[in-house]
């Protein structure tokens, strides 16, 4: 596995995060769907058509809210996962539903070094060498929910945390390099301070 090339132990779901993860990944199809229904506004040219349409993202949103509400109660139910997305959430940016995917989809967090919990989450970069060429480096593998959560995670983090609003205006405007990578780089720089938070909390 991914996991394995890194040398990173399996971690072994409890049946609480076992349950928990399912329902997750249930809130994600029924997310999709919201999206795809919101997508397909632009479609909709008659009356009865567009109040349908409505109706389902309704019913799609209240879906989703129902689904967090049960992962909220099993959370609440297992001492160590409820301490841990307290800690989470105390980190500006990290917001419940970010904080659920990282307990849910990154339970190694806390467990591993700083390469590894990058590696995890497809935010390590990787050398383009071959012989002589030295091309730009890049993040491959990894989880790509996680990697979306954190890439979120690092947007509302450059609005509200000044250590990484100047890390990015330095890497964007100061290395003239593209803003992706800047979000990468911030993204990696967040989950690395969470991964030592956790480590320091356990």
């Amino acid at each position: 596995t991914f996991a394995a090339d890194y040398g990173i132990k399996p971690y072994v779901l409890s049946k609480e995060l076992i349950e928990i993860r399912e329902l997750a990944n249930l809130q994600h199809l029924e997310i999709n769907r919201l999206r795809s229904l919101k997508n397909h506004k632009d479609a909709i040219s008659t009356k009865n058509a567009a109040k349908e349409l409505e109706r389902q993202i309704k019913q799609a949103e209240k879906t989703i809210d129902r689904f967090q509400e049960k992962i909220n109660s099993l959370i609440q139910l297992v001492p160590e996962l409820l301490e841990k997305k307290k800690l989470l959430c105390s980190v500006k940016g990290i917001g419940e539903k970010i904080a659920t995917t990282l307990i849910v989809f990154l339970p190694e967090l806390g467990s591993c070094n700083r390469r590894q919990i990058a590696s995890l989450c497809g935010l390590a970069p990787f050398n383009n060498e071959s012989g002589t060429y030295r091309g730009h480096r890049y993040i491959k593998g990894g989880r790509s929910r996680v990697r979306t959560a954190l890439f979120m995670a690092a947007l509302v983090s450059i609005r509200c945390n000044d250590r990484y609003s100047s890390m990015y205006r330095k890497i964007v405007h100061e290395e003239h390099r593209p803003a992706k990578v800047a979000l990468i780089a911030i993204a990696r720089k967040l989950v690395c301070y969470l991964n030592s938070l956790m480590k320091r909390a356990g």
